[in-house]
């Protein structure tokens, strides 16, 4: 997979189910995240944007039992 950014490509490379996650400053900037800090993330650190793979076993643990999403959206997405 590819993203473009500032005119450059660079290659994202999926990790466990996890396609990419970046935190989000509100002011137009971002910094990519991997598992393990997306694991310790909490509402107060700002938004988190998420891409997942959700085939992924992993995927599919860490939205029922990690992420906090009600179980009503982790079922909808499962489908």
């Amino acid at each position: 997979m590819y993203r473009v950014t500032d005119k450059t490509v660079d290659t994202i490379e999926e990790e466990d189910g996890l396609i990419c996650a970046f935190a989000l400053d509100g002011q137009g900037s971002r910094k990519r995240l991997d598992w393990t800090v997306v694991r310790e993330w909490l509402p107060a650190d700002g938004v988190l944007c998420i891409h997942l793979d959700r085939k992924e076993v992993h995927t599919s643990t860490w939205l029922r039992e990690e992420s906090g999403v009600d179980a009503v959206f982790t079922e909808a997405l499962r489908r």
